[in-house]
């Protein structure tokens, strides 16, 4: 999600309507904690990354 590169206002993070819309997609649960919301968004970050490092993409 492209969108991970976005950080919520004053804070290290993604903000709510990141992980609203991730739980959306099915990416995420809806449920899901705050280890497993960062864990999620740190990945995310890092396919991003990844993608245009390489310029390829990411499955």
């Amino acid at each position: 999600m492209l969108s991970a590169i976005v950080i919520y206002l004053n804070e290290n993070d993604a903000g709510p309507g990141f992980y609203r819309f991730a739980a959306t997609l099915g990416l995420l649960p809806s449920g899901a904690s705050k280890d497993q919301r960062l864990t999620f968004w740190l990945g995310q970050v890092g396919r991003i990354h990844d993608h245009y490092e390489r310029g390829r993409i990411v499955d």
